[in-house]
């Protein structure tokens, strides 16, 4: 991945060009090396391109709270995006507090754990080549579909279980919005349906289920 400001203003650039579009309203680095994460450097471009109105905001797609430390550092970025969902939870305790204190915003990534927290993926699932998933040692798969079926609790009759994991990531004030996956029309629509949010009760037993490591 090519970070240099000059191939940012260029992919900048043809991005407009194919959005057709003289802006973006957030423009994220896609997972930087963590070095130039804490560099207020690294955000001139960015600063550059902000100053020109084409762009409006900027963030970065980050994988770990540490992560995340390193950027609200640097002082720049108002938006971090984050792989936050009922599977990894630690990002409330290591960054939400240090986030909101920074007024930066969070975008939940993977709020359906890859599609594991629909509950509708079996132990032994395989995958095809070319899903991310199709790496994943069996051992993983079946820990991650264990591990959704110790969710079930959350699943009513008007709430699925995807929509559930999605309102467990809207349920802290201090995401802006969830992002969830789909690949087809009724997905999406699932996705977007206005189900109950969880209770209190329920996000407990699932913090606390988690702290454990789902009993697994």
């Amino acid at each position: 991945m090519n970070l240099e400001p000059g191939y940012i203003a260029f992919a900048l650039e043809r991005s407009l060009q194919r959005l057709r579009t003289d802006h973006v309203d957030l423009y994220q680095l896609h997972n930087p090396p963590a070095e130039m994460m804490g560099d207020p450097a690294t955000y001139e471009t960015l600063d550059a391109l902000k100053a020109e109105h084409r762009i409006h905001h900027y963030g970065v797609s980050i994988h770990e709270p540490t992560e995340g430390t390193l950027c609200l550092e640097a002082g720049k970025p108002e938006v971090l995006q984050v792989p936050f969902s009922l599977f990894r939870q630690e990002w409330i305790d290591e960054l939400f507090a240090e986030a909101r204190k920074a007024d930066v915003g969070i975008i939940a990534r993977e709020p359906l754990g890859n599609g594991f927290l629909t509950g509708k993926i079996a132990p032994d699932a395989r995958f095809p080549p070319g899903d991310i998933r199709h790496h994943w040692p069996p051992s993983m798969v079946a820990g991650r579909a264990m591990a959704a079926e110790r969710l079930r609790f959350l699943e009513r009759p008007d709430r699925t279980m995807a929509q559930a994991a999605v309102r467990f990531a809207l349920a802290f004030p201090e995401v802006s919005v969830a992002i969830p996956g789909a690949k087809t029309p009724a997905q999406v629509d699932e996705n977007a349906a206005d189900a109950p949010p969880l209770t209190d009760a329920e996000i407990q037993r699932a913090r606390s289920l988690h702290a454990k490591d789902f009993g697994l």
